[in-house]
């Protein structure tokens, strides 16, 4: 099988939010152009072009629905007190339009989770997290500047997520979270994370927009 690199061209075209009509383009001129350039054939190069673009991603949506972990949702009496707001942010979309709250808490057994609600965002190949030395990223050179914290690949596109933390992790130090597609080097959204002062950060029955979220689909009222 021949091997070969896709110009610098065709990843400028796919960084720009592109539609799914011009992705169908660009992957059809790629495969024209490989196959010319290099004399191999067809069927090698639809499947080199095809491992770098991951084309059937743009149609496949992953939805992920996760509790929040160690917490029993039937136990009211402790939910007050069973997890505690470390630092909430709602992301903005950069690259890609995206929507939904990431929240730090730390749990009842003192570890800590970076959890995800209510979140959805577009698709696309080799997605992962990081936590980035920043107030805010509203471009890819923010991110590639600031010191960053990989935790890891992205589970899902749509839909409610944990995700573990380092135990000593410095929150004072990385202040967003950021959704990167590194296969194109692409900031696709970031949340920027606001720390929760003392008097707030116990979670209350009552009160929380998130506890709902939470434990939305369980039968318990709120």
């Amino acid at each position: 099988m021949t091997l070969f690199v896709i110009s610098h061209k065709w990843v400028v075209q796919i960084h720009v939010n592109p539609t799914i009509h011009q992705l169908q383009e660009v992957f059809l001129k790629a495969v024209h152009e490989q196959t010319n350039a290099y004399h191999c054939p067809g069927a090698d190069c639809v499947l080199v072009v095809w491992y770098l673009f991951r084309p059937e991603l743009i149609l496949l949506s992953t939805t992920v629905n996760e509790e929040v972990p160690g917490v029993d949702p039937s136990q009211t009496s402790s939910l007050s007190t069973s997890l505690v707001e470390l630092s909430v942010g709602s992301f903005h979309g950069v690259a890609h339009e995206t929507k939904g709250v990431a929240t730090i808490y730390r749990l009842p057994d003192g570890t800590k989770i970076l959890r995800f609600t209510d979140f959805e965002t577009s698709i696309g190949p080799d997605v992962h997290m990081y936590l980035v030395a920043a107030d805010d990223a509203d471009d890819n050179e923010t991110v590639e500047k600031a010191g960053i914290l990989h935790l890891a690949a992205l589970k899902g596109n749509i839909g409610n997520q944990n995700y573990d933390l380092p135990g000593d992790i410095d929150l004072t130090m990385y202040r967003s979270v950021t959704i990167w597609c590194r296969r194109f080097g692409a900031n696709f959204a970031t949340a920027p994370l606001s720390p929760v002062s003392d008097h707030h950060n116990s979670l209350s029955i009552g009160s929380s927009l998130e506890l709902k979220t939470l434990f939305q689909d369980a039968s318990l009222l709120i």
